[in-house]
């Protein structure tokens, strides 16, 4: 059933998208009514230059082909999204997987290309896409988004994949200067075709969309919420300006709290096996705290990820002290008391008269850190640089990926 809105008109909804949103919006009550869709398309194609093609002559006997390529060649599509008056957005991004190729300075699927027998195209690596894709996601393309009432971002954790990691990193490009964001993530198996799912993989997808517009507090989504390796985490699915409190349970316990903050994400790390969820309360308690899903997690019992005392380094090799916390377990730092009376990263901090343990000292943490670093999965090691990229040199960057690509 199609959602109105306050003056009783169906919720139009443009989704720039996938075949997994095409499946999503052919259940009978999918919540909006379909104004604009771009599928399987890249952001670089939306505003390049047109090759006026006529379905006679794209040459592919499979309709959905047909009709994608069409779209394709004759662009367009983005200015109806500019011109839009949908006040809901859906997007995935996996249109970006497909194959994109440059030809005359302009961007098309390559099979597009194909189709109408131009042959000399030039294939975009998934590197040079990425580059360009940093360029062309500038001011007047989040103008556009922040057009709408609603973004739904829809996204697809695999573990160990370079293409998972690819679109989480477009997303990044964007996701935070996106003022009315609610986000759905899903963990699948990176062997799943997500394209030809089970029925059941659409269906919880919709259903999750379909609560967004739910009036009663209960069928609310309020929560995403994950936990990959030891992190669990939460980003709160409200459009609006609330101060939350977030409290992690421990096998049914109260362990930890936040303090009060206007952050819809939150996020604590889990350092013991034990059962986990998140409560999360509103400061001026004018609604009922809810409540996670709860998780348990199986702490790792490898010897090398237990170091027990490390010495700070000094502040420009931070980050090799940032290694080791998201890849062992740390029980104390050994360094400015003064400076740290609060912890580093709710590690405590020592002075070096408390210590009476050996510790590894800060000359050593280089070859350390670059072992861990060489170690890491495309996941770890994509989430360490974005809860870095402060203190992100490019330099290092680049050199840290080409480590991870010798291994």
């Amino acid at each position: 059933m199609v959602t109105l809105n306050k003056r009783g008109v169906f919720m139009l909804v443009d989704i720039l998208g996938s075949r997994v949103l095409r499946h999503v919006t052919e259940f009978k009550n999918f919540p909006y009514k379909v104004n604009n869709f771009i599928i399987d398309q890249s952001i670089l194609t939306l505003t390049s230059e047109p090759i006026p093609t006529s379905m006679k002559d794209i040459n592919t006997t499979e309709l959905t082909d047909i009709t994608i390529a069409h779209r394709d060649l004759n662009k367009g599509q983005w200015e109806k999204f500019e011109q839009s008056h949908s006040s809901v957005l859906i997007i995935d991004l996996l249109g970006e997987l497909r194959s994109i190729s440059e030809y005359n300075n302009s961007y098309y699927n390559t099979d597009s290309l194909k189709y109408i027998n131009i042959n000399s195209g030039k294939k975009l690596s998934r590197i040079k896409q990425f580059r360009l894709l940093q360029e062309y996601i500038d001011d007047s393309f989040i103008e556009v988004l922040n057009r709408y009432e609603k973004v739904i971002i829809v996204k697809f954790v695999e573990d160990n994949s370079e293409e998972s990691d690819f679109i989480n990193g477009i997303f990044d490009m964007f996701e935070e200067r996106i003022e009315n964001k609610l986000l759905l993530e899903y963990i699948v198996d990176k062997n799943v075709n997500k394209f030809r799912a089970p029925i059941e993989f659409y269906h919880e997808i919709n259903m999750d969309i379909k609560r967004f517009e739910s009036d009663s507090y209960e069928n609310q989504l309020l929560f995403n919420e994950l936990l990959i390796d030891n992190e669990l985490k939460v980003y709160i699915n409200y459009i609006g300006d609330r101060e939350y409190i977030y409290e992690l349970f421990k096998n049914g316990k109260p362990f930890k709290k936040s303090k009060p903050t206007n952050s819809r994400f939150f996020k604590f790390q889990l350092k013991e096996s034990a059962k986990y969820r998140i409560r999360v309360n509103l400061v001026d308690e004018s609604i009922k705290p809810r409540l996670s899903k709860t998780y348990e997690y199986y702490k790792q019992s490898s010897t090398d990820k237990t170091i027990t005392f490390v010495e700070m380094p000094d502040k420009n090799n931070l980050w090799l002290l940032d290694v080791l916390i998201d890849t062992s377990e740390i029980n104390g730092i050994v360094g400015n008391l003064f400076k740290y009376k609060d912890g580093y990263q709710d590690i405590p901090v020592y002075d070096y008269s408390e210590v009476t343990h050996d510790f590894i000292p800060a000359s050593k943490l280089l070859s350390i850190a670059l072992e861990k670093i060489a170690d890491m999965d495309h996941i770890t090691f994509t989430r360490f640089l974005k809860n870095n990229e402060d203190s992100n040199n490019p330099l290092l960057v680049e050199f840290l990926t080409f480590l991870r690509a010798k291994r």
